[in-house]
């Protein structure tokens, strides 16, 4: 079993089994991720770096950036809001 204690916040990204192949969120201080051996997690201080591994692994860019695949506030440091981002995706102009 491996695990990793947050020793600062962070975003990561990680591979797993479901339809994406990844995994990636933000991890406060002090959490711990646990998994196999095999776990291996990329670490990254900002959004904006998670933002391009995650498109990089998803092949698409922009991906992380819809509001559907960003990770929520407050999880996420940084505030936002899923319906301010919503109107302004949809909104054709």
């Amino acid at each position: 079993m491996s695990h990793h204690i947050s020793t600062k916040p962070f975003y990561l990204l990680t591979g797993a089994r479901n339809k994406w192949g990844i995994i990636y969120s933000a991890n406060e201080v002090g959490t711990e991720i646990m998994g196999g051996e095999d776990l291996t997690i990329s670490e990254y201080d900002t959004e904006e770096e998670l933002a391009g591994a995650v498109d990089l692994a998803m092949e698409q860019e922009g991906w992380y950036w819809r509001c559907d695949n960003r990770i929520p506030y407050p999880l996420n440091p940084n505030e936002w809001s899923y319906e301010e981002c919503s109107e302004t995706q949809d909104d054709p102009s």
